[in-house]
């Protein structure tokens, strides 16, 4: 009678295991808005009723629309600012985690809107690449 409780009870422990507990569902973050998109990668935010401030997304770089190099990088810059327009559009605000300021007064960010990651949405749009804060890509070349 012990061993078939015990048996039983490891099954049950076992059969748990593989059942996936929810994902803790993040916050939303009602005291920030993007107030502006200049690019793919920078916009203006403002939290908890104060002045909106420049912000560069974390770890991606987008192609330049005021500062392009070349028409392409103007073009590619463009489609960059209306799908970053789109991502921060489709939601609330969820997570802001704030890293350091860049040399031109950006605070750098890590920006979720409805529970997505905004740099990984524009990674994977292909409208931004991976950015180490020294390297930048060539958006003019082939």
């Amino acid at each position: 009678m012990m061993r078939r409780v015990a048996i039983s009870l490891a099954a049950a422990l076992a059969v748990a295991a593989c059942v996936e507990a929810p994902a803790p569902q993040a916050a939303a973050d009602p005291e920030c808005r993007v107030t502006e998109v200049l690019d793919g990668d920078t916009f203006a935010m403002s939290c908890k009723g104060g002045p909106a401030e420049n912000m560069r997304l974390i770890g991606i770089d987008a192609p330049e629309v005021a500062g392009a190099l070349c028409p392409a990088e103007r073009g590619k810059g463009q489609e960059g600012r209306r799908r970053l327009q789109a991502l921060v559009a489709a939601g609330p605000v969820t997570a802001v985690q704030y890293g350091s300021t860049t040399s031109d007064g950006r605070r750098q960010v890590r920006l979720e809107v409805d529970g997505q990651d905004v740099s990984q949405a524009m990674l994977a749009s292909g409208l931004a690449k991976p950015f180490n804060g020294k390297d930048y890509p060539d958006w003019c070349g082939s």
